[in-house]
């Protein structure tokens, strides 16, 4: 019964197929498997994205939103009575955006796991937005290993968003969510995406050329080594 429930789950959610008696992959159900993820991240992947495709608001709260709701996200689980009413604030500020609701996710229904996942979406936000890490230790009572160990899952988990995007041809979807990966890799905002393309430059180096005039690359093409 487990074993008939399963397939017929993986088969209502396109990941496989039947023949007859024989079961196979579809082409989402083999990007899945690729991407090594959980079928139902993927599922969540899938059902997020065609929501923003047919309209929906699709921001990179939003879409953080929506990875930190899969099982394969490494999301903050320490939650205290001090970040309820911040969490509950952070909620009522960017609701509108997120993609996925209670009636798409029904974890969500879970006090302790929306507020898991309003934590983890808060302190990317604030990763993203060039917080300095030190700052986002204390305020989340975390060590660096663990902000990177978020970043590195959410990073993971953007890049399947945006090969899902791709198979089910969301194609300004795949873009916004490549350009999100990138931000959450470097932990920055999104006018410092073409100053970080430059080997070596890091959050720091492309803020520092940017408050110099550094806005893009075409700015270096008449600079000096000596200037630079």
């Amino acid at each position: 019964e487990i074993v008939t429930n399963i397939f017929t789950s993986l088969e209502r959610h396109g990941l496989i197929d039947r023949s007859g008696f024989r079961y196979f992959a579809t082409a989402f159900g083999q990007c899945v498997s690729r991407l090594y993820i959980d079928p139902i991240t993927g599922i969540l992947l899938h059902q997020g994205l065609a929501k923003a495709h047919h309209g929906a608001p699709f921001t990179p709260t939003g879409l953080l939103h929506l990875i930190c709701c899969t099982p394969d996200m490494e999301r903050l689980r320490s939650i205290t009575k001090s970040d309820y009413d911040e969490l509950q604030a952070f909620a009522a500020g960017c609701s509108e955006e997120f993609i996925m609701n209670p009636s798409d996710v029904a974890e969500l229904e879970d006090v302790f796991f929306q507020l898991s996942v309003l934590k983890t979406v808060w302190m990317l936000m604030r990763w993203i937005d060039e917080e300095k890490e030190e700052t986002l230790c204390d305020r989340f009572n975390v060590g660096p290993g663990d902000v990177h160990r978020h970043v590195e899952s959410a990073e993971w988990i953007l890049y399947a968003a945006s090969v899902i995007a791709e198979l089910f041809q969301f194609k300004r979807l795949t873009f916004v969510a490549d350009d999100l990966k990138t931000r959450v890799h470097y932990g920055i905002q999104a006018e410092l995406l073409e100053l970080v393309l430059l080997k070596g430059i890091g959050r720091i180096r492309a803020r520092f050329l940017f408050e110099k005039g550094y806005k893009r690359l075409i700015d270096f093409r008449h600079t000096s080594a000596d200037e630079l």
